[in-house]
């Protein structure tokens, strides 16, 4: 009988294929709260369409766009998402990877629903907002710098949308193997996981996601963790507030002010 994976074998999938998942971190009970407090700002916001090609920002760090209704700054409109950030299995890949030190950059949930199409490819080298740069070519990795940790409070599989990953190591080139467009990659691995999972992802890693096959809503939490002073394009312009909060978050993340 095979036991879990550790830290090790986490962090050495990652670095050999540029993510690795979680699977069922969080118990259905656990995740569930916070699907319908991120649902509750789609009430609140008076139930808005999810997909718009072109952004629409509905209020201060709030917007609807390809990927869906995104609302940044989650940690402080959904504290107990902190506990997630908090557990030890994530706290010890994160410094096997980034070393110590490591900051938290920005955290977003996402609501889509069956609106949307095929979530094109892409990857977050330079952070959440470095679109510019990426246009501008695909710089080769040296080392891991910013991971993108993503709670899936919906399944990935056939009926809520399965994660298509391109594995690369993540030392190396970040190009991609086939123009980044709205279609499948022949070869792509097809990641499937149950609600609670966690995905953690290289930046350079490209990923899309297929459409929903049913009626309905499905929720996700991202976050991305950066190398101590690591440059970025875009903070959490509330991390302050939470960390000052949440002195345990700011003990773990917080970089420079440990």
């Amino acid at each position: 009988m095979s036991s879990a994976p550790d830290v090790a074998d986490y962090a050495a999938q990652l670095r050999a294929e540029g993510y690795t998942c979680l699977p069922a971190l969080l118990r259905p009970e656990e995740v569930a709260p916070f699907a319908e407090a991120l649902r509750g700002e789609w009430l609140r916001l008076g139930r808005p369409a999810t997909l718009s090609r072109a952004d629409v920002h509905l209020e201060p760090g709030v917007h609807v766009s390809p990927v869906g209704l995104t609302c940044a700054s989650v940690l402080a409109r959904i504290p107990g998402l902190a506990a997630v950030l908090l557990r030890p299995e994530l706290l010890a890949i994160f410094a096997e990877l980034l070393g110590p030190g490591f900051e938290l950059e920005f955290g977003a949930g996402v609501l889509s629903d069956d609106s949307r199409p095929f979530f094109f490819w892409h990857h977050h080298v330079g952070g959440i907002d470095a679109a510019d740069l990426r246009r501008a070519g695909y710089p080769a990795a040296t080392r891991v710098e910013r991971l993108g940790c993503t709670l899936y409070a919906t399944p990935l599989d056939d009926a809520n949308g399965v994660m298509q990953i391109w594995p690369r190591a993540a030392v190396g080139p970040t190009d991609p193997p086939f123009r980044p467009g709205e279609e499948p990659w022949p070869g792509a691995t097809q990641l499937r996981a149950p609600a609670g999972s966690v995905v953690l992802f290289d930046q350079g890693t490209w990923h899309a996601v297929t459409p929903m096959r049913r009626p309905g809503q499905r929720f996700f939490f991202g976050f991305f963790i950066r190398r101590r002073g690591l440059s970025t394009r875009r903070c959490d312009p509330r991390l302050a507030e939470v960390f000052a909060r949440d002195p345990r978050l700011a003990a773990a993340y917080g970089g420079a002010q440990r």
